[in-house]
């Protein structure tokens, strides 16, 4: 992916974004998320875990 794919695609509505997720992590059968002594992780108000992840190594690092 090339810098000005990748402007792009971060620039589109989250609908956009999500149809782009999914094709990648069914295409490449993989995802990216953040570790630093544990995943990076967050919770909704009912204390349910929420992770984060991305469809490319580009978008984890962004």
């Amino acid at each position: 992916m090339n810098n000005k794919e990748f402007e792009s695609l971060i620039k589109q509505p989250a609908n956009i974004r999500y149809e782009y997720f999914i094709k990648q992590v069914v295409d490449r059968e993989e995802v990216w998320g953040l570790y630093d002594d544990g995943w990076a992780a967050s919770a909704d108000d009912s204390g349910n875990y929420l992770f984060p992840f991305w469809p490319r190594k580009e978008f984890a690092e962004y």
